[in-house]
């Protein structure tokens, strides 16, 4: 069940605006709701602190996983929420990273030990929905005698998707960047004349389509 409880999101820096807070507030009003549950998973820093607020008022255990940003650049941006940080991750009955990197800096900012959890996914149904190469190409209407290199993400720049694209207009032929996802850096590169045979930019894709392009990459 999905509950969307509304809190006022006030822009700016997290301190002062106490988004955690205003999060744990918003989902203690609608308590009835999720009256039944037994443990609270806060993901990321601002919600894995609303999740830490929220199960000390119902009295829950919680426990939390970091992605990325939020352990890696989040504290050093904000080192006034480090003591609230620190706190949440002792009272914790399990944090987990989504990868060791991830978790030795946990540790090291809060001195809590993480546990490395990677991220899964259904290598059955990858596998089910996996085809040969040039059928993949030709279903997508891909050219069979390029070198296809697959990114597959929100096309934002800090996973650096201009690094990509900078890479492929340098090395050229017989490379070709086929990009999966929607974001701020859709269509980067593209105004570059050697784009139009370098670059395949597909927007955002159901779910079951990317086993598909995953079958007709090289890379």
């Amino acid at each position: 069940r999905v509950i969307r409880p509304p809190y006022v999101n006030i822009p700016g820096e997290p301190s002062w605006a106490g988004p955690d807070r205003r999060i744990a507030d918003a989902a203690w009003r609608v308590r009835g709701a999720w009256a039944e549950a037994g443990v609270i998973h806060g993901h990321y820093a601002i919600t894995g602190l609303a999740a830490w607020r929220l199960a000390k008022r119902a009295d829950l255990p919680f426990v939390l996983t970091f992605h990325g940003s939020d352990m890696n650049t989040w504290p050093d941006e904000h080192p006034d929420r480090v003591v609230d940080l620190r706190q949440a991750l002792q009272d914790a009955s399990a944090v987990f990273a989504v990868s060791q990197a991830l978790a030795e800096r946990a540790k090291s900012i809060t001195g809590v030990d993480a546990e490395h959890l990677p991220l899964g996914c259904d290598h059955r149904a990858l596998a089910a929905g996996a085809m040969p190469r040039d059928t993949a190409r030709a279903r997508l209407e891909l050219p069979q005698d390029r070198a296809i290199v697959l990114f597959v993400g929100h096309l934002k720049r800090t996973k650096g998707v201009r690094e990509l694209v900078d890479a492929i207009l340098e090395l050229g032929d017989p490379f070709t960047a086929v990009l999966v996802g929607d974001g701020p850096e859709r269509g980067y590169g593209a105004s570059d004349p050697r784009a139009a045979r370098l670059l395949d930019f597909r927007g955002a894709l159901a779910h079951d389509d990317v086993s598909a392009y995953m079958s007709a990459a090289d890379v």
